[in-house]
């Protein structure tokens, strides 16, 4: 019989006669049928109808029809008690060829959650030859072959041609290409899309969007240079399509980089009404938004700029204190949209308001980087030197980014020798603020012509910093600071201005430096010796024999956090890092002629430091044991305790000291082999010691020994929590109950 297009029959025919002439069909119209069922009024003959067509598909042994269906039915039942077995008896029941048997074995379906399960089976069903698809690894590609009989499916990779991915990994992990994604346009025709990168920056952008989503610079970053950008090319390529995205009104730009950039469905409208709402607004970080959304609609009209410079003001005056970044938004879009006294907007006093010290850091600190320059040149806009008196006077308590900006200006307005001096005078002083030390990593030429500081203080200087304790953003300068360390690369610059004798003892305050952790120190010396190979010689006759012994000599123990993060370090260098560079040196060895190849010997030498790091790494794991704390003495200081003591000022300080590798400046944790750990070692309360401060060591009392604190216990476990005790072996054993480690 035939049917009209919305499964109603052409003759009079009722719903029931309809519905059992449909299920009769080969195969089963699962989509038309469903529809039918959704539209009973009837609960009962719904329940009746839905159970009709599940024993059908499950007799017609139709596992594609089985799987149309269930789909459907999770949409209703996904989370209802018995729905995961019944995906699993009826996928079960129906798949009886060789292809859905394997699929069915691909998928944990009886362990996932069925919508997962089912959208892993979906894919499976849907993959075929001629198929674009992309995988994490292994980039774009085009589906080859599929082989049931194997579990098997071939994709030819851009990256690498005719690999085979067993079914599970293609069903958990691959992603199936629309013909309008921008990874299926690149495959297709792939110089096509490259055109667009100088052609039509903002509008790859603007598909990239389109095909992924709402997504922020760095991810749109990670998916362009992948294969259609070089990444060497990114900075020009963002710059040129950064100009276009900011005039197109269906770009949503945020004001944070982190924060996504969204496609919008159609452009922004501004009208009277929105400026209504915008003025019954009282939220200042609402506020800020809309304005910045008024300001993308176009010039705003004569009432309306009265409307934003009175929200603007608000805010200002609200957040000048409590959040001074807020304060500086308002000021930076106030300029954005060329407000004047006129409007009500009087940026005078925003300035004076926000040139003060505390204002000012709060201010720098708080806005997104790309903001900070705009905010500078509002500030230094009436008073250039003021700024730059203002600006210089707190360069060290600067966030990087605002510190950069400051510099960069304060050259910019001829001042430059105003710069130098201050940065003269920080680094004459007893420590250097981590955050001038990371600008001075990026501006290394400046540091050693302009302020003349010698090549050996500036590696000391370094050493000394990331040994310092640091939290928030400095300790991301620290981090940054001990990456760069351990690059062999950019340590050659710092490193090939001393005299052979100044590298000898560079080294040796690596080696003595008592406040680096072990693969800081490890990692520096290996970079070290992979530039200048006359050092090795050196660190094996008189550094390996004394440091054995002194391992051997006392255990070393860690908290079981750090021992877990050394671990995936390790990982990260056998499956990451050693691979890649694996592949390094066979791109070199193509390039020709070993002997004349730089790559090549980069590449070789990047090995060599690769496999030192995996050995230090190898041998800490094996010679520092992870422990809890438990059980540990606590009537002297020690490993396992909280020290409080008193300065000569009547000062008292607490510090929770922990194993070797642990600190944290925020919950008060030092490592035990800290210069301020060691100072306390075996110290009972009452007892004298004398301890490090920043104007030299000072002779403090004990005040208390106790157990660590509940904050430094949760601390030692919050990443990989609490292990049962390992048995005793040599990796991983623990502390015994009364064993001290002090």
């Amino acid at each position: 019989m035939e049917h009209s297009s919305d499964g109603n029959p052409k003759t009079a025919q009722g719903p029931e006669d309809v519905f059992l002439s449909l299920i009769g069909e080969k195969p089963v119209p699962v989509g038309r049928l469903a529809k039918m069922i959704e539209g009973c009024a009837s609960i009962g003959q719904r329940a009746s109808w839905t159970d009709l067509l599940a024993d059908t598909l499950r007799e017609r042994r139709e596992p594609e029809g089985v799987l149309e269906f269930l789909e459907w039915a999770a949409a209703e039942q996904g989370g209802a008690p018995g729905f995961r077995e019944r995906c699993v008896s009826m996928l079960t029941a129906a798949s009886t060829d060789q292809r859905s048997k394997a699929f069915l074995a691909a998928v944990p379906v009886a362990a996932l959650d069925p919508g997962e399960s089912l959208r892993r089976l979906r894919l499976l069903y849907s993959v075929r030859k001629g198929l674009h698809v992309h995988d994490k690894t292994w980039g774009c590609g085009v589906v080859s072959g599929v082989d049931a009989f194997y579990g098997k499916v071939t994709v030819d990779f851009r990256r690498k041609r005719n690999h085979a991915l067993g079914f599970s990994h293609v069903a958990a992990s691959l992603e199936v290409l629309p013909d309008g994604h921008l990874l299926s346009r690149f495959m297709s025709d792939p110089e096509s899309v490259r055109r667009t990168v100088s052609d039509d920056p903002a509008g790859l952008v603007k598909a990239v969007l389109k095909s992924f989503g709402p997504s922020d610079v760095s991810r749109i970053q990670q998916i362009l240079t992948e294969e259609i950008i070089p990444a060497e090319g990114w900075k020009t390529f963002w710059d040129a399509a950064r100009k276009g995205l900011k005039s197109d009104p269906l770009v949503e730009i945020p004001s944070r980089r982190s924060e996504p950039l969204r496609l919008l469905d159609r452009e922004q409208t501004c009208d009277a009404s929105w400026y209504a709402r915008l003025a019954a607004e009282s939220d200042p970080e609402t506020v800020l938004s809309k304005v910045a959304e008024a300001l993308a609609c176009g010039a705003p009209g004569v009432e309306a700029r009265r409307v934003l410079a009175s929200k603007l003001s608000y805010v200002a005056w609200a957040m000048e204190k409590t959040r001074p970044d807020l304060a500086a938004r308002a000021a930076v879009l106030a300029e954005s949209a060329m407000l004047g006294q006129a409007d009500g907007w009087n940026a005078g006093k925003v300035r004076d308001a926000l040139g003060a010290e505390r204002e000012f850091i709060g201010a720098v600190t708080g806005l997104p980087a790309r903001e900070i320059g705009p905010f500078l040149r509002f500030l230094s806009a009436d008073d250039p030197a003021g700024f730059r008196a203002l600006a210089l006077r707190v360069l060290g308590n600067l966030t990087l980014p605002a510190l950069s900006e400051c510099i960069a200006l304060t050259v910019e307005q001829g001042a430059e020798n105003e710069v130098i001096a201050e940065l003269g005078r920080l680094f004459a002083g007893r420590s250097v603020p981590v955050n001038v030390l990371a600008w001075s990593c990026r501006n290394l030429e400046k540091v050693f012509t302009g302020v003349g500081v010698g090549h050996a203080d500036f590696f000391f200087r370094l050493v000394q910093a990331v040994g310092a304790p640091e939290g928030g953003e400095r300790l991301r300068n620290q981090n940054g600071i001990r990456k760069l360390l351990q690059d062999s690369t950019w340590l050659k610059g710092v490193c090939d201005g001393m005299q052979p004798d100044e590298r000898v003892l560079s080294l040796e305050r690596v080696r003595t430096a008592a406040d680096l952790d072990q693969g800081t120190s490890r990692g520096i010396l290996a970079a070290l010796v992979v530039l200048y190979p006359d050092l090795r010689q050196k660190m094996r006759d008189d550094g390996e024999a004394a440091e054995v012994k002194a391992v051997r000599a006392k255990p070393r123990f860690t908290s079981w956090r750090t021992y877990r993060e050394r671990q995936e370090q390790l990982r990260d260098i056998v499956e990451n890092q050693i691979p890649a560079n694996s592949r390094e040196i066979e791109q070199a060895r193509s390039y020709g002629d070993l002997r004349e190849n730089a790559e090549y010997k980069f590449a070789k030498e990047h090995q060599r430091l690769l496999h030192l790091r995996l050995a230090e790494f190898e041998r800490d794991l094996k010679e520092v044991r992870g422990t809890d704390f438990e059980g540990l003495p606590t009537d002297r200081a020690g490993v396992g305790t909280r020290v409080v003591f008193r300065r000569p000022d009547g000062r008292e300080e607490a510090c929770e000291i922990m194993g070797e590798w642990d600190r944290d400046a925020a919950f008060g944790i030092i490592s035990c082999k800290s210069r301020l750990s060691e100072s306390l070692d075996g110290k009972a309360p009452g007892d004298e010691a004398v301890v490090p401060s920043g104007t030299g060591d000072q002779r403090c009392v004990v005040v208390s020994v106790a157990p660590l604190s509940d904050a430094a216990r949760t601390w030692a476990r919050e990443r990989v929590g609490a292990p049962a005790a390992p048995s005793g072996d040599a990796d991983g054993a623990d502390l015994a109950p009364g064993e001290n480690a002090s």
